[in-house]
């Protein structure tokens, strides 16, 4: 049954490339399958259900430069000290971003980072430990402030899009039944 068919990949030219294979292997006709990039999946799916998480039912998907302009805009509210530099505060966002984007890559939420901000194990002397306990804990701060800022404006990153799915349908089974 092609309406049973979920093809993903990581490129869009990889998803026109297979779709195009599975369009030669079934009988000339309208199908309703998917073939799509992870991201293009999920926020479809986040599209349909994100409500249900509390994530906007339209949102916009913010590239790495709209996400740095958000940042940017919101500078002063930001919990920065040891990544604002004084001669030129935006220096590090570019950077933030990264690191807050691979942290979604490894499933991790702002929760869980600032859960490991408050627990890590760190070894130096009182001084280097309640430095970098500090530097964790301005980064934990920052990601759970980026998300919120998100959220207020209708916006995800490309990392929510994985990342948001996968909490839908831990927490909402019904929705992940649909899916499978």
């Amino acid at each position: 049954d092609p309406s049973k068919i979920l093809a993903l990949t990581f490129t869009d030219k990889a998803a026109g490339e297979m779709e195009d294979r599975i369009l030669q292997l079934l009988p000339v006709g309208t199908y309703d399958f998917w073939i799509s990039t992870f991201h293009g999946f999920c926020q479809r799916v986040l599209e349909a259900h994100g409500l249900e998480i509390g994530l906007p039912s339209r949102f916009r998907v913010l590239t790495p430069t709209d996400a740095w302009l958000l940042l940017r805009r919101h500078l002063p509210e930001l919990p920065l000290t040891h990544y604002k530099p004084l001669g030129n505060p935006v220096k590090f966002l570019r950077s933030l971003l990264q690191h807050i984007s691979r942290a979604k890559d490894e499933g991790i939420s702002p929760e869980a980072y600032k859960a490991f901000a408050e627990t890590a194990v760190l070894e130096g002397d009182e001084i280097e430990v309640a430095s970098e306990r500090a530097r964790l804990h301005e980064l934990a701060d920052l990601y759970a402030i980026y998300r919120s800022l998100m959220l207020q404006e209708d916006c995800l990153d490309f990392g929510d899009l994985i990342l948001e799915v996968i909490r839908l349908f831990r927490e909402r089974p019904a929705v992940l039944r649909q899916y499978q």
